[in-house]
C-alpha cells in the first residue's frame, strides 16, 4: 500500500473469500501494517483481526453419526437453551458431525450421553428433545 506525502486518507483492502457449500467455524484474518518506509509513521491500531463467518445455515440432512432425528432433537435443545450464550458451544451446529459436538457422547449411531453442566443453558426444552 502506498501513500503520496500528505496523504492520510483510508486505503481499502480488498480480500476475495471463495464460497463453498460446507458448514465451518468461523475464521480469522490478521491484517498487520509494518515497515513504513521515509518519515511516514504507523497510527494505531497497526493490527486488526478479521472474523469471517460462515453462510451456510445448519442442517440436519447431512450429519453422520446419528440420525437426522436426533440432530433435530439436539438443534432443538440449543435452539430453545439459548445456545449461542453457552459457556462452550463447540461445535454445535457448526459441523456435519454431532458426535464431536461439546458435551455430546455416541454409542452405536446414536446419541448415548449429553453432559452440558456448566454451560448456562436458559430457557424452557423442546418437547423435540424428549425424541432423544
Amino acid at each position: 500500500m502506498n501513500w503520496a506525502d500528505g496523504d492520510d486518507t483510508d486505503k481499502p483492502i480488498t480480500v476475495n473469500i471463495i464460497d463453498d457449500s460446507q458448514q465451518e467455524n468461523d475464521e480469522k484474518l490478521i491484517v498487520a501494517l509494518g515497515n513504513p518506509t521515509g518519515s511516514a509513521q504507523l497510527g494505531e491500531p497497526d493490527t486488526v483481526v478479521v472474523t469471517i463467518r460462515d453462510n451456510e445455515a445448519f442442517s440436519c440432512n447431512k450429519v453422520t453419526g446419528i440420525s437426522k432425528k436426533e440432530c433435530k432433537a439436539l438443534v432443538a435443545l440449543y435452539d430453545t437453551t439459548e445456545g449461542d450464550n453457552w459457556q462452550d458451544n463447540s461445535g454445535w451446529k457448526m459441523t456435519n458431525t454431532p458426535c464431536n459436538w461439546h458435551g455430546v457422547t455416541c454409542k452405536t449411531g446414536s446419541v448415548g450421553e449429553l453432559e452440558l453442566s456448566n454451560n448456562n443453558l436458559k430457557g424452557a426444552i423442546s418437547i423435540k428433545f424428549f425424541k432423544l
